[in-house]
């Protein structure tokens, strides 16, 4: 296994996500809170999005009335897929692409999340 490490900027983790969901009929995803523009994490056409695409996010009362999850982030989302469910207190960051890849990192589908924040993010395509 060869193991490298790269600074990514905000392009090239959406390019990233983008590419691995592309090729993947499975997606799942859990993050903790999203922005309003948590639909740029996701490929615009819908021929380009996984088949199956399902989202947790932590869009409790709570978490909208701080600001840490956005309406108008949810409804966008629902646009991309009716799977989005909701766990209160969820603190997950993760990408599942099916059986062939995984993202794990700090990462929320928000702009602030990525262009004020420095991220890690662990990618992995080894099945054990």
């Amino acid at each position: 296994m060869v193991a490298t490490t790269r600074f990514l900027t905000e392009a090239a983790i959406v390019a990233a996500l983008h590419h691995r969901m592309k090729r993947t009929t499975e997606c799942r995803v859990a993050v903790s809170y999203c922005g309003s523009a948590a639909h740029r994490f996701f490929p615009e056409l819908e021929a380009d999005r996984p088949e199956d695409l399902r989202i947790l996010v932590d869009a409790s009362p709570s978490a909208v009335a701080r600001g840490l999850t956005s309406p108008e982030g949810l409804t966008r989302l629902l646009g991309l897929t009716t799977h989005v469910k909701w766990l209160q207190g969820l603190h997950a960051k993760m990408f599942v692409f099916g059986d062939e890849a995984a993202i794990v990192s700090s990462l929320n589908l928000s702009a602030g999340s990525v262009d004020h924040q420095r991220q890690a993010l662990l990618e992995t395509s080894e099945s054990a």
